[in-house]
């Protein structure tokens, strides 16, 4: 699945850029929301969602970069996420089981990210309570950077921890990713795909999923 990040879209035209990703085929938006304290940058907050969520019935993939997110994920829920992914880094971990339960009590789902420096295995005791995990292939906070190459070997090695766990989780990655790189990101076993900067350069909003189908395919389109 191909997410794009509104992070990097024109902020004057998104109802009309929503518009334009629907008939592409785009099935999932994801929102990168920033508060200046866990990463150095400030995006938007809960009404920016909302807002657009009176326009739109694409999956909203709600990354809270914020600190202490199990204060504040309730404000996303409300309006309109279907699945709001926390930092591991940012939350505290006693609070992981009990957010996931409210969230999917609701009928949305929830996951957690990890930062590049975070090894993999932290997440191991929180597996049971996650629909998705987020790689950070860059350190959060600004969008255009280029993926720090090492953390796309924890693609694969979190891809054994969720197979050898036998759970249904899905694998996202976020950071630097573009026409360059995906292919490998692909191959070690990344389900979803957040793409900021280099999906709004492309002038057809189909491009990157033409290009995902012809690796999974290995079939020139």
């Amino acid at each position: 699945m191909i997410c794009p990040s509104i992070l990097s879209a024109d902020f004057s035209l998104l109802k009309e850029t929503f518009q334009e990703m629907e008939k592409a085929g785009i099935e999932v938006i994801h929102f990168d929301v920033m508060d200046n304290h866990f990463v150095p940058n400030l995006t938007f907050g809960h009404k920016f969602v909302s807002d657009l969520r009176k326009h739109s019935a694409l999956f909203f993939d709600v990354h809270l970069m914020i600190h202490k997110p199990e204060v504040h994920f309730r404000h996303y829920l409300e309006a309109g996420a279907d699945l709001i992914v926390i930092h591991y880094e940012a939350v505290d971990p006693s609070q992981i089981r009990k957010v996931s339960e409210e969230i999917r009590k609701k009928g949305k789902k929830f996951g957690i990210s990890i930062k590049p420096a975070t090894p993999v295995n932290v997440l191991l005791p929180f597996l049971e309570y996650l629909d998705l995990i987020l790689i950070m292939t860059v350190e959060p906070g600004f969008g255009g950077q280029k993926l720090i190459e090492p953390c796309v070997e924890k693609v694969a090695e979190l891809k054994k921890m969720i197979h050898d766990s036998s759970l249904k989780i899905i694998l996202q990655v976020d950071g630097g990713v573009d026409k360059d790189n995906l292919e490998r990101i692909y191959h070690r076993g990344a389900d979803w795909f957040v793409v900021g900067s280099a999906f709004f350069k492309e002038p057809d909003f189909t491009f990157f999923q033409k290009l995902l189908k012809r690796i999974q395919t290995n079939v020139t389109i």
